[in-house]
Order: C-alpha cells, then sequence, then structure tokens
C-alpha cells in the first residue's frame, strides 16, 4: 500500500492544480455574462450578440475541459485505491509463499481478516483526499481575500465652510491579482503559514502604476454643486472612490466633515413599488410625481404594467 502513496500524491497535485484553473475559468465566465447583462442595450444596438456569445463559450470550452480532466483524475483516483487492497493482499500472499514457502489456513485467514478491515478505511479514501483537494483550493482563495490591506476610513474634519477638503493627496489602485506579470514569481509556501505583513504605503515604488491620481488638491464648498468633467478613463469615478476613502491613499490629507451618501454609477432598484423607487424616499408632490413619468417616457410603460406605478 505504501508503494502507491506517491501515485495518489502526484495525482492528487494535479487535481488541486486543476480545480484552482476550474476555478479561475468560472470566475471570467460569471464576470463577463455580468458585464454583458449590464451593457445588455449597447450590445443589442451594434447587434454584437454574436461576438460575446462567442466569448462567452470560449471561457466556458476551457472550464468544461477543465471539469473533464478533473473527472479523470476523480476516476483514475478511485480506480488505484479501490484495486490497491486486492493487490496488496495478492502480492502479499505471493511474496510469503516464495519467502516462506509454507502457507497455512490460519495464517490465510488471519491475513485477509486483516485486509478486509483495511478495505472499508481505503474505499473512503478517495473521497476524503478529493474533498480535502477542493478545501485547500477553497481556503487558498479566502485566504487571498483575508490578506488584502485593509481600506484606510475617511479622515474626519470639522470645517463648516469646506466639507470635502483634499491637500496634495496622491491615490493608487491596486494591482489585481490576474493583472500581475507573470514573471513575478514568489517562493510558495503553506496556505496556513502567516503570511509578512508588508506596508505598501511605505515603499509605493514596489506596485505598479495601475489607476493613479497624482497630487490632487481640491476644496468643495458647502451648499455648492460641484461637477467633475472629463474624458471617459480620465479618474472622474476613481476621485469619488478616493474621497470616500474605497482608494489607496499614498500621500498626502483627506479630511470629510459629516455624512457621506455615494450612488455609483451603476444602475440598481430597491425592493419596493415602482412609485416608491421614483420617490426614493421623498414626500409625494402629485404634480412634480407626473411631471418626472412624464420627463422619463415612462407613461406607456405604466400602461403596460399590471398594477401600473404599484407595480
Amino acid at each position: 500500500m505504501i508503494l502507491f502513496l506517491p501515485v495518489q500524491a502526484v495525482i492528487m497535485k494535479l487535481f488541486i492544480s486543476s480545480r484552482g484553473k476550474t476555478v479561475k475559468y468560472t470566475d471570467e465566465r460569471i464576470k463577463t455574462i455580468n458585464e454583458i447583462l449590464q451593457g445588455i442595450r449597447i450590445i443589442k444596438y451594434f447587434t454584437w450578440e454574436e461576438s460575446f456569445a462567442g466569448k462567452v463559450a470560449a471561457v466556458r470550452s476551457q472550464e468544461v475541459r477543465q471539469f473533464g480532466y478533473m473527472g479523470v483524475l476523480r476516476s483514475l483516483l478511485s480506480a488505484i485505491i479501490t484495486g490497491s487492497p486486492l493487490v496488496t493482499t495478492i502480492s502479499t500472499i505471493i511474496v510469503y509463499v516464495a519467502v516462506y514457502n509454507d502457507l497455512t489456513p490460519s495464517t490465510l485467514f488471519t491475513a485477509l481478516a486483516y485486509f478486509n478491515i483495511l478495505r472499508i478505511p481505503m474505499t473512503i479514501m478517495p473521497l476524503v483526499l478529493i474533498m480535502a483537494g477542493e478545501a485547500i483550493v477553497s481556503i487558498t482563495r479566502i485566504q487571498g481575500l483575508l490578506e488584502q490591506e485593509e481600506v484606510t476610513p475617511m479622515q474626519r474634519g470639522n470645517n463648516p465652510d469646506f466639507p470635502v477638503i483634499v491637500n496634495n493627496a496622491t491615490f493608487q489602485w491596486d494591482e489585481r491579482p490576474e493583472e500581475k506579470s507573470k514573471t513575478d514569481k514568489k517562493p510558495k509556501r503553506s496556505i496556513f503559514k502567516r503570511k509578512p505583513k508588508v506596508d505598501a504605503s511605505a515603499n509605493p515604488e514596489q506596485k505598479n502604476e495601475v489607476g493613479k491620481l497624482d497630487d490632487i488638491s481640491i476644496k468643495i464648498p458647502k451648499g455648492k454643486l460641484c461637477l467633475v468633467v472629463g474624458s471617459v478613463g480620465s479618474g472622474k469615478s476613481s476621485l469619488l472612490n478616493a474621497i470616500i476613502g474605497e482608494m489607496r491613499k499614498i500621500s498626502g490629507d483627506v479630511e470629510v466633515t459629516g455624512s457621506v451618501a455615494y450612488c455609483s454609477q451603476q444602475a440598481w432598484i430597491q425592493n419596493a413599488t415602482l412609485k416608491n423607487n421614483i420617490l426614493f424616499g421623498c414626500k409625494y408632490d402629485e404634480a412634480k410625481y407626473q411631471s418626472v413619468i412624464k420627463s422619463c417616457s415612462l407613461v406607456k410603460d405604466l400602461e403596460i404594467l399590471p398594477a401600473d406605478d404599484s407595480t
């Protein structure tokens, strides 16, 4: 049985590696589908359905290929562990007869009894090893999340005239794991070993400059409507995320007085009626409400719904 252990170890190593690749392909497929659902209107406008369907199908085919490879490894592991007691029993009897040239019924039945006792644990062993492999992959993914740098909370100020003050601040998005260079090799370590803590803000040059806002200074006066204008990808949303503390601050100061409400540009609705979604907690004003309905061209849409704006 000991001779089968190296083979099982190799198969389990391949299984864990394949499981890790499968999870990455699954994440990529779900991310692509989410992006398609968010931009479905643009995709329909420009008839890009086949292009995006091909993109999803390509990722899905790689995912299915990994599932098939995992199935082969799982079957091979089960076959080896299930057949190893029989092979071990026959080999032991042959070696015993060759060495001692004598095999009595009492010795034979005693040996068979011991091997039958080992058969049940060896039968359960494939399930244990497979579950252990999947657990290792899951723990590794959770570990990567828990070891991320903590978000720096907003620095509360006490300026009644300027609720938001940013003074010579530099911000930077952390690099995504999938965007890291493949040539940046790191020594392997146990998933249960504590990762040494690194102060990223002390050595910002060690990270690639991914989405960096450099030397930002702004003052937003109280009671004023401020607009941030710029081209796509110029950093408008990143600036808002930097103010509320979602973007890593490398240097400078950010002070926010009072409470902050941030509404991202991703569309979302409340789990409430259509009318309550339009009012959004405000007082009901019939004239203003009807004006909003007409301005948004929702009159015909409301007529289609079974309960009008109470849907």
